[in-house]
């Protein structure tokens, strides 16, 4: 496995991992299907697309794509906002706004690597 560094040029290639962990929360969680009836895999894709899309845009912003022989496994998307509201930080804050695995992946150290490179990338960043 190699983790590499990308931004929305390969943003396509995060639509199935998205897909297996929005699967993923409506398996663990079908009690949050109090707010609504749980989307389609492909719905779902497109409002977190958009969002990746504006994410993205922003300034260091980063997605890791862990492959094996090219080929996505896991990633973690990454931006940067402002100062938090409650704690005194810096001017910056980073935000790991997903952390997926493809399921067949899981428990493989996968997440913990993608976790470790995420804090690694933001120390460069401070």
């Amino acid at each position: 496995m190699r983790i590499v560094r990308a931004g929305i040029e390969r943003i396509d290639e995060l639509q199935p991992l998205w897909e297996s962990l929005h699967e993923h929360h409506a398996r663990i969680a079908p009690h949050m299907e109090q707010l609504g009836p749980v989307r389609s895999p492909s719905d779902s894709w497109a409002v977190r697309r958009e969002l990746y899309e504006d994410w993205l845009s922003e300034p260091d912003s980063f997605v890791l794509l862990a492959e094996v022989e090219g080929q996505p496994i896991g990633y973690a998307l990454v931006h940067l906002r402002g100062p938090e509201e409650t704690w005194e930080t810096g001017d910056r804050i980073g935000v790991l706004e997903t952390l997926a695995v493809l399921p067949d992946e899981r428990g493989r150290g996968v997440g913990s690597a993608l976790f470790e490179r995420t804090y690694a990338e933001l120390r460069e960043l401070a």
